[in-house]
Formats: C-alpha cells, structure tokens, sequence
C-alpha cells in the first residue's frame, strides 16, 4: 500500500514522483518517549520525515504556514495549493475531546481544500489508495487545533506551496542528506519527553522491552509500542523504501534484500508483540535480543553501503 499523504503530494506538485517523495521522506531510526497519564509511553518512527511541510523545507520548496483565521481569508483560486495536515482521527470524535485533557494520537492525515463555505470545509484526501472527500466543521477545526496531542504536539497544520514544482537537483540532495541522519546519534528529553536515534536507538528499543514491558508497560504503553512497529504496510516503511530505490535504479540487490529483510523482521517483530497482548503472555527477552540484534546488524550495514555505494554523490 503506497503513503497517502505522498500520493497527495505528488499530485499536487510537478517534477517529482512517488518513488522521489518515498526516498525524499527518508527513513528513521528514532524511538520518542512521552510522558502520557503518569506513565511513559515509547513510540518507534520508521519514517524519515513525518509531515509534508517538513518535506517541503528538505526540498527548498518555497511555503507558508497558516493560521486557520489566515486560511479563512484566503484567496479562493489558491485553496487548491493549500495542504492541511490533522491527526488520523474520526472528525465525528473531535466534538468529544476535552479542553485539557491530552490525547495520545501519533498518526497523521494530510488534505487539499476543495472549498470553504457554510462553515465547513471540504477536503480531499487518500484512503487505501484512492481519493476521498471529507468534511470538517469550521467549530471542530478550532476545537482540535486547541487540543494538546501527544508525543508530536501537533494539532492541525496548514500548509500553502507557493511554488509546486520541484528540482531533481534538490530531490538528490535531500535523499543524501537523510542517508546520513541514519547513522548519526542524537539523544534529548526534556520534561515533556525525548527521543533517541541513530545507531544507539535498537540497544535503546531492546532495553525498553526486556526491563519494562512485563513490570512497567500498561496495554496502552504496549498497544502503542508494537503499534508503531507496524506503520509503513507493516514494514516499518522499509519495503516502500527499497522498492522506490530498485525502481530509480540506485543501489544494487544485495541492498534492496537486506532492507526487505529487516523490513520482515520489524513486521515479526511488532506482531510478536500484538499477540503477546491479545494473548496475555510474558515476553520472551531471548526473542527480543536476538532480532533486535539483527535488525542492527542488518541496517548498521546496510546504510553504510548505501551512502558509500549508491548511484548518486551521498
């Protein structure tokens, strides 16, 4: 299944493709922690970068940021170059959500606006490949971008591309300079939370699981965890990515295989980890060691081969 917020993306813009947006958009090696009703909660991201405008700031594509007061004021003949990016959420549910009471949600949509009018407004989106059109209510849109959401805290974000074509130029460059983030470790935390990545982030995803997920984890902590696993079709976005690189011809098999490869093994890996709480079972920490271990190895190696063998200048 392809990434609907890229399909949107790529018809939207000129001079990129969906295998271009997959290898721009990257991927991650990063575990966030957040602190959510007195206990952590750990959440892994498989995906470089999350949001569109974030991608958009990687390819140096010329945008805008808007209020939802600004977006009202819009010029009409340009709403069509306007994304909106919102918590993946029932619309119907927003009405629900208490003033300050902080919701847990850590997977996003993005939208084009068709239209405002009648204190609605009407977007189009991706579902399971094909477009879609939804509705959101003028007063459920303020409600939700007043709502604190964790672990991102972000609440809604509008979007508006001035420019809608992009440079292949800034496509190689972006790919290059996420390739290097893989291997890079960074660790923060703060009071709200933090997050690790690079290459400590598999030591640090074995450890939480062997010392926390029998004594520690509730089945929030844990349906969140295993949960998180699973994004990307259920490969941790490992397949997509391999498949946009043996489509743009950039790396040979053995590099594509060994994505694929680890790609399984997250998928094992978090379905191990669903079944341990449907079926209220102990973790097995000898499990976890071994493919935590070779997940690392895997990746370790292959992302030093890829910035070191690929097609392009990395």
């Amino acid at each position: 299944m392809n990434s609907c917020d890229l399909l949107l993306l790529i018809d939207l813009m000129q001079g990129i493709d969906y295998d271009d947006a997959v290898l721009c958009t990257g991927l991650n090696n990063q575990l966030f922690m957040s602190n959510y009703a007195d206990k952590q909660l750990f959440m892994l991201q498989g995906r470089g970068i999350l949001f569109v405008d974030d991608l958009l700031k990687r390819l140096h594509i010329n945008h805008e940021i808007l209020t939802i007061d600004e977006l009202l004021q819009f010029d009409k003949n340009l709403l069509n170059q306007v994304l909106i990016i919102l918590p993946h959420i029932d619309f119907d549910k927003i009405q629900h959500f208490q003033k300050n009471v902080v919701q847990f949600i850590n997977l996003y949509s993005s939208y084009t606006v068709t239209s405002i009018n009648d204190g609605e407004i009407v977007l189009r989106g991706v579902e399971e490949d094909e477009f879609i059109t939804k509705r959101l209510s003028l007063r459920d849109f303020y409600h939700l971008s007043n709502t604190k959401i964790k672990p991102l805290y972000v609440s809604q974000r509008i979007v508006y591309i001035r420019d809608t074509f992009v440079p292949q130029e800034m496509i190689t460059e972006c790919l290059a300079n996420n390739l290097r983030e893989l291997l890079v470790d960074d660790t923060y935390f703060d009071e709200k939370g933090g997050w690790t990545r690079g290459i400590s982030f598999y030591d640090a995803v074995k450890d939480k699981l062997i010392e926390g997920w029998d004594d520690d984890f509730n089945k929030v902590s844990k349906f969140v965890f295993f949960q998180s696993m699973l994004n990307g079709s259920s490969f941790f976005y490992r397949r997509e990515f391999s498949n946009a690189l043996k489509n743009k011809y950039l790396v040979d098999e053995e590099i594509i295989n060994l994505l694929y490869q680890s790609g399984n093994l997250w998928r094992k890996l978090g379905r191990y980890l669903r079944r341990l709480v449907v079926e209220n079972k102990p973790l097995d920490k000898l499990f976890i060691e071994h493919t935590l271990t070779d997940i690392k190895n895997i990746e370790t190696y292959t992302f030093n081969k890829m910035i070191t063998n690929m097609t392009i200048k990395v």
